[in-house]
């Protein structure tokens, strides 16, 4: 099936208190077909991915969290067929956010 590995992992560590709240997560999925086009498959590298969330609360109508995804930048690698034809590579970057709820 296009866009889907055989097998993925994910590790999730979590902490929380009446303040804090900690969160961090491991993504893994092994190599998987992102176009066929006739007999021709490329594929796309496994990849793992490193995400974390702290948040804090100010008092009890106010709280604020930092989100980041990405964290540890991956490098996404296509090729057709083998690795020995690349086709592409991707480097999506890491992302933050800023939350303030009220």
């Amino acid at each position: 099936m296009i866009s889907t590995s055989r097998q993925t992992y994910n590790l999730i560590g979590f902490y929380e208190n009446d303040r804090y709240s900690v969160r961090a997560a491991w993504n893994q999925r092994s190599d998987y077909p992102y176009v066929k086009s006739g007999t021709i498959v490329r594929w796309f590298d496994g990849v793992g991915t490193l995400s974390v969330s702290v948040n804090y609360k100010i008092n009890e109508q106010f709280s604020v969290s930092v989100d980041g995804n990405n964290l540890n930048d991956p490098l996404r690698k296509g090729y057709h067929e083998t690795e020995n034809l690349p086709a592409n590579w991707y480097k999506s970057g890491r992302q933050y956010y800023v939350n303030l709820r009220a």
